[in-house]
């Protein structure tokens, strides 16, 4: 903020909604109505050329101040995202660990279902087995009994 020496009103310098033409001066302004009040004190502290690169200087730093923080508000923004992010990740890796673990859970299951299934295909070819050589003998024994049977024909 700077005030004027001879009315006292304050303004800030990068008060940019203004009209009214200022004169900054090392610490302190002068607008409107104080310049022409004050002409005589002006006619002695003309501005010099190191005060207009000062003026200049004043200005780049202040846009670089601006510029700074509005960098600063992007780098804080993104380190919030980059925080919410880190722990959906973690999140995430819990849930996947979890499911990892289920997965395994499942695997065991289906190795057990696997093994039970070729003891049980192992028994049915066991059981075929025994079911052909049954039917090979109820087929000899059905020979053998028509073979000493006699069939006689026309009794009435």
């Amino acid at each position: 903020m700077v005030s004027c020496p001879i009315c006292g009103q304050t303004v800030a310098r990068e008060d940019k909604k203004t009209d009214v033409n200022y004169l900054y001066m090392s610490s302190y302004m002068l607008h409107g109505k104080c310049l022409i009040a004050d002409e005589g004190r002006l006619a002695s502290q003309k501005p010099t050329a190191s005060d207009a690169t000062s003026q200049l200087l004043m200005t780049a730093i202040q846009d670089l101040t601006a510029e700074i923080k509005g960098l600063k508000f992007t780098l804080d923004a993104n380190a919030n995202e980059v925080k919410e992010l880190k722990i959906t990740l973690e999140k995430e890796t819990a849930i996947t660990h979890e499911n990892a673990e289920k997965l395994n859970v499942i695997e065991i299951l289906l190795d057990i279902q696997t093994s039970k299934l070729e003891g049980l295909k192992m028994e049915n070819a066991t059981l075929r087995s025994g079911l052909s050589e049954l039917e090979t003998r109820l087929n000899r024994t059905e020979q053998m009994h028509l073979s000493r049977s006699i069939e006689i024909r026309g009794v009435r």
